[in-house]
This record gives C-alpha cells, structure tokens and sequence, in this order.
C-alpha cells in the first residue's frame, strides 16, 4: 500500500479490559486505527503530566485524532505528505495535547500471540511538529509489516508538549514547581513521553500488544528522546532505535543558561522584571497562549527555533553525560538492543 492510496475505511470497536469500550476505524479489513487517546493530563502549564482521568461512562471515541501543542508557524520546513480525506488534521491545544494513536493490523481470532509494539517520538527541534502528521500515519507502517514482510507488528505515535510549553525553565519557574510538589524543571515534553510509555505498559495488551516487546524509535529529537530514556534508566522498553540525534543535539542548558532565556519571553510577553518572581509567574502562566507562541519567535533563534533540554539533575540523575562521556556509555541490562544511525535522508 501507498501512503497516498486512499482505503475503504470502516468502523470498529473493541473491548479493552483495563480501559472500557473504544470505537476506532479499520481499513481494507488490514488495519485498525485507535486515534487520539489521552495518556496523560495538563495540570498547568510549566507542571509536570498527571495520569489520565477514566475513560466517561467506561467509552471512548478513537474515531478522531486529538489535538497538538501549539507552535510557531514552520514554513521553512515544510513536510510534505498524502491528504488523509476520512480524518480531519486537528487543531492546538495546550491542555489537551497528551494523545496517543495506536495502529493495530488485522489478526486472525485463531491468534493468541502478542504481538510486538514499535513507540515512534517524533522530531522537529522539540518545539515543531506532531505525531499525528500524515506522514508519521502508524497505519502505513503496520499494514506493511504485516502484508508485505509478515512481520505483524502494532505502531504507536504520540504528542507531547514542544517549545516553551514543554522545554521552557528558569528560577521561577523552579520555584513554581517546588509549590507543586514537583521536583526539578523544564524537560515536560520528557516527562510527557515518559507516562505515555508507562500508559503503554499499563494497557497495551488489551489492544494485542506485548508490553515486554516495546521498541522506543525517534528521529533528531526524537532521537534525543530516545537517548533520554535510555539514559534515565527507567524500563518502559526493551529496545531502542536512535536516528540521527544523541542527548546534545538540541543542545542542554542550566536552569541559569535557561534563565536567560525565560527573562527574554518575560519581556516578549511585556511583564516587567522589576516585578517579584510570584508576580512574574502569575502573570506569565495567565498569559493568552498565542502571545505565548508568538512570544517564542523573537526569544529564540530564527529561522529554526531549538528547545534544549534542562540539567536540573532530576530528568537525569547527576550532570548529563557530554558528547565525549558517551564512549562510556553501556547499553543497560533492561534495554539490551539499541540500534543508532546518522543518515542524510534519515
């Protein structure tokens, strides 16, 4: 199957034992499609994710993908791909954006094996982009592996936070997270993968999928991503697929380096530093989301805005590792197959 073939698409509902009932949609009798599932909530912004709520009335509609963070417009860096004429691209949402789509390929009912689950965390320099872009369509990939090498395997794609919403740290925001309960700063969008990854586990094998065969993949930084995880130390996978993209490629900075660059979306915003740092963050976190977004564009650097990633010392414990340090690095115990590349097209 092409990615620009358009299939006969059908409903489909299925019966998941940890979650409730879901409705999804299945193509050419191949594959099956669970769209737009909240993995995590947003508390606040600058907060880390929580767990979902329950699904309402134990139903849940997969019908429709879910929205992603807002962002900068990207015109620079264009990404083309196939119209999807059955599903509606959705909009941002700052809250709302925790979602996950699962691409299942149709099995006989004769099989009771679990099958294999491939995670994709998408690039685009932690601040552009979305999983649920026409091009990273999970269905393309599954049917695919299932037709074309027998290799039946479930595709998962996700959102997470990006920009300022997800990287952004600082002093205050700090302090903001310590009144919370929540330790260290910045990194979200981490934390954000990090309980879609433990959502997976939790329920992956109502869908068909074995929790113990969980390959984490990502390019540039998702690559990053996927170095974090691994890095991070926490089992949520068994194996791993880095494309062109290591912990430094998006850059790392101190909550200090991040200071600076939390002060300069202050006076993007036109709040005054003068003010007390509760006052700062009061007016920061009710700030209208597009200021926000617009508000990124002259902080960072143009055309291509970079959000890097926070040593706070909690994502990762200790300093993170530099370029040289990763010749020491050993592949964990947990996670024995990691598979890296560089490629110019990758």
């Amino acid at each position: 199957m092409l990615s620009d073939e358009i299939p006969v698409v059908g409903n489909v509902e299925l019966e998941v034992p940890s979650l409730g009932k879901i409705k999804g949609l299945s193509y050419d009798d191949q594959t099956c499609q669970y769209l737009g599932i909240q993995y995590a909530e947003v508390p606040g912004r600058f907060r880390r994710p929580k767990p979902p709520a329950p699904w309402k009335d134990g139903c849940y509609d997969g019908t429709k993908l879910g929205p992603y963070c807002p962002q900068p417009p990207r015109d620079f860096y264009p990404i083309p791909a196939a119209a999807r004429p059955w599903l509606e691209m959705p909009g941002t949402d700052e809250f709302n954006c925790l979602n996950l789509n699962i691409s299942v390929p149709h099995m006989p009912k004769s099989n009771l094996e679990l099958l294999p689950v491939m995670v994709f965390l998408h690039g685009g320099a932690f601040a552009y982009a979305t999983g649920s872009a026409p091009i990273y369509d999970g269905r393309i990939l599954a049917t695919t592996a299932a037709t074309d090498i027998a290799r039946p395997t479930i595709i998962i794609t996700l959102n997470y936070r990006l920009g300022v919403y997800g990287f952004l740290a600082g002093r205050d925001i700090e302090a903001y997270n310590k009144e919370h309960g929540e330790s260290g700063v910045g990194n979200y969008g981490i934390w954000d993968q990090t309980l879609a990854l433990q959502w997976i586990q939790k329920h992956i094998s109502g869908f068909g999928g074995d929790p113990q065969r969980v390959t984490i993949f990502g390019q540039s930084a998702g690559g990053v991503s996927v170095s974090c995880h691994l890095l991070r130390g926490e089992p949520l996978f068994s194996s791993a697929i880095i494309q062109s993209g290591l912990l430094r490629l998006c850059g790392v900075m101190s909550i200090d380096e991040y200071q600076i660059c939390y002060e300069k979306m202050l006076l993007a915003l036109g709040i005054s530093l003068d003010l007390t740092p509760t006052e700062r963050m009061k007016q920061f976190i009710a700030a209208d989301v597009e200021k926000v977004t617009a508000a990124m564009v002259p902080t960072f650097v143009i055309p291509v805005i970079t959000m890097s990633l926070c040593d706070d010392g909690v994502l990762i414990p200790g300093p993170m590792p530099t370029a040289g340090e990763y010749e020491q690095f050993s592949i964990p115990q947990w996670c024995p197959n990691v598979m890296m590349g560089d490629c110019r097209n990758e």
